[in-house]
């Protein structure tokens, strides 16, 4: 579906005291070979806003969103399919079923970078 470095991402330890996380990826290349890809690094926290040591659960929150983004993505859109094929939505008008159902399709277009 998305065309950026492959998944899974990890997050990696760095003995350094800015560097606090690095989100990578190892992946069996078109060449066969194993690579390792840097992908994003989430710098120590030294706390001006109280967030400090936040780097961890930073990479690790970037690492569980890209790792399940596509299959998020397809669940939402098949739930939508299904919820459309049904006519739902016009069988459930003023319940809560409408203003689910709608947030769903902005998620799922923001997820797909059709929206804010």
């Amino acid at each position: 579906m998305s065309k950026h470095t492959p998944v899974p991402w990890h997050t990696h330890d760095v003995d350094c005291e800015c560097y606090g996380q690095w989100i990578h990826a190892q992946y069996v290349g078109q060449d066969g070979r194993r690579h390792h890809h840097a992908v994003a690094d989430c710098y120590k926290i030294k706390g001006e806003y109280g967030n400090e040591g936040t780097d961890g659960e930073n990479a690790a929150i970037i690492v569980r969103a890209v790792n399940c983004h596509d299959e998020l993505l397809e669940a939402c859109e098949g739930l939508i399919e299904l919820i459309d094929a049904a006519r739902m939505e016009t069988l459930c008008q003023g319940s809560e079923w409408v203003a689910k159902l709608a947030k769903a399709r902005a998620a799922v277009a923001k997820a797909k970078g059709e929206s804010k």
